[in-house]
């Protein structure tokens, strides 16, 4: 052998490789030859190969390990599990792959890093010994689910109260069905409701269920100017107890509960009651139980006041119907929606070609929730204004009109929205409340969703009018949407028996517009924008007395 440099050498025999160092001896008279099997490390380096095909620039992690060591990460997966090729396995995805490995072919498991969620797909690739992990960012997912979570809950939590007032006969029955549903949708244990007494300063417990003993003989009437009550019916905070031991083991002794919720019931911003509620386990409410409860505890207040006469009470149930067919249709439709975009928006996170097809599932949910929201804020403006009427002042309109805007430009920035103000004012004033911004938002709400053209026209003509010696201001929104029959015109703005027959998705905002406009001591006609021909738009025109 004429040199006497070490010589490196591949070959292939039968099927194997070999890796072949050979070493000469001082002199070149002969040679040490070493050598190994590398048949396995050149198939883990054409796996290799293969997986540093996959894009940098994916968004979601994807990782290749073998049984103690990563063999390829992209650039999401080095930075989600902060490894590289070559690193140990993640010690939270170890437990996982070793099942994978042993007892199932794929394993589909939610992880949370960083404040973010993810699906994490565990298999077994074919015919090989590695292990994938491919993941997809579910959090946007996620927080759609809780939502709808929050809203089904809330929505359920209003459909008990409504049913409740469509089957009692009295105050009393009527707050028994609401304290058994409020216990068994909270999950709770037990509960009571007091009503107050304001002349004697003292508040009666009209109903409960599963209370001690001890609690029900101490607590029966009680004296609503001391601690803690006071805080509840005087200065009308709700009291959570659950992450505060000292009251807790105090209060525990007397009511046998470890948990408890009280919640001021208000009418008329006055304090009329109670609700309270129990649990025998620790529970720490979230902010948005508090937030629901809080909500619940001003709807029992307004329907409790209502059926204190009995002209209330039959009015009580015409709206419970109302609400009922509202709550069928409208609701279910909103979360019918959001559950449809949540499916596609899983089966789109799997399909790179379907990605960009996610973010307007997001605007539809979106819509929906927006939609859900304002549903819920005409549900409680219709139900302050029976319960207590309006107070009007002198409100600026043309802002009012501009904040209006504003909203539907917000609620629908996907939308080509074009709206046009007609005024020779800058500013006028009118006889009106905080609710004149319902009134617009949600007519021109229903100008938006009831088009289907592709640009929303909009105009809005601000005069003034003047009818049996009365000066008003006359606001007309013209928009060319899908127009309705002049059948349908009178019935979208009819009382409440009449209401359970309106115009699908209109009726609740047009009936809460037409009860705040009749309190203005105004009035609200429906046309079509062009004269005989009700499918090129309507035309709603408001008129509402002149302030000073």
């Amino acid at each position: 052998m004429s040199t006497n440099s070490d010589i490196e050498l591949e070959i292939e025999l039968n099927a194997r490789f070999y890796f072949f160092n050979i070493i000469p001896e001082e002199g070149g008279n002969s040679a040490n030859v070493y050598g190994i099997d590398i048949t396995e490390s050149r198939k883990a380096e054409k796996v290799i190969n293969y997986l540093a095909k996959f894009p940098s620039e994916n968004p979601n992690p994807i990782l290749w390990v073998s049984k103690d060591s990563v063999l390829y990460a992209n650039n999401a997966g080095k930075e989600l599990f902060s490894v590289k090729k070559g690193s140990t396995i993640p010690n939270i995805l170890d437990a996982f792959i070793k099942e994978v490995r042993t007892d199932k072919e794929f394993l589909e498991i939610e992880v949370e890093f960083d404040e973010r969620i993810y699906l994490l797909n565990i298999s077994k690739v074919k015919n090989q010994e590695y292990t994938s992990i491919q993941g997809i960012d579910i959090s946007e997912r996620k927080k759609a689910e809780k939502v709808l979570g929050d809203y089904s809950l809330r929505m359920e939590f209003l459909n008990h109260i409504i049913i409740a007032g469509n089957r009692a006969s009295n105050i009393k029955s009527l707050l028994e069905e609401i304290l058994n549903s409020t216990i068994e949708l909270m999950n709770f244990d037990g509960g009571g409701i007091y009503l107050v007494d304001n002349v004697n300063f003292t508040a009666e417990l009209v109903c409960s269920h599963n209370l001690t003993a001890e609690f029900l003989d101490k607590t029966k009437i009680i004296k609503i100017n001391k601690i803690p009550y006071r805080n509840i019916f005087i200065e009308g905070e709700p009291l959570f107890i659950g992450d505060d031991p000292p009251f807790n083991t105090n209060h525990s002794q007397m009511s046998g509960f470890l948990s408890v919720a009280s919640l001021p019931l208000f009418s008329k911003n006055t304090i009329i009651g109670s609700l309270n509620i129990g649990s025998n386990s620790q529970h720490n409410f979230s902010t948005e139980e508090k937030e629901m409860l809080k909500f619940v505890g001003k709807e029992i207040g307004t329907l409790v006041t209502k059926m204190q006469t009995e002209e209330a009470l039959r009015d009580a149930r015409n709206i419970t119907d109302f609400y009922k067919d509202l709550v069928v249709h409208d609701i279910n439709n909103i979360f019918s929606n959001i559950s449809t975009s949540l499916e596609l928006i899983s089966l789109f996170q799997r399909k790179k070609e379907e990605k960009e097809k996610i973010p307007e599932l997001m605007d539809i949910i979106n819509e929906q929730i927006i939609r859900g929201s304002k549903l819920v804020s005409n549900i409680r403006n219709l139900s302050k204004i029976s319960n207590s009427g309006i107070n009007v002042k002198p409100i600026e309109a043309i802002q009012v009109v501009n904040d209006a805007i504003k909203f539907i430009q917000v609620s629908f920035p996907n939308l080509n929205i074009n709206i046009q103000i007609e005024s020779k004012f800058k500013k006028i004033f009118v006889q009106a409340n905080e609710y004149l911004l319902d009134v617009f938002e949600n007519i021109l709400f229903n100008a938006v969703k009831y088009n289907d053209n592709p640009i929303i026209e909009i105009q809005i003509r601000i005069s003034k009018d003047k009818e049996i010696g009365k000066s008003f201001l006359k606001i007309e929104f013209l928009d060319n949407g899908i127009g309705i029959l002049d059948n349908r015109k009178e019935r979208i703005l009819s009382n409440v028996s009449e209401g359970k027959k309106r115009v699908k998705g209109m009726g609740i905002g047009l009936y809460t517009v037409n009860k705040i406009i009749k309190n203005y001591q105004g009035k609200i006609l429906v046309e079509d924008r062009i004269n005989g021909d009700p499918s090129k738009g309507s035309n709603f025109i408001i008129l509402i007395p002149l302030g000073v």
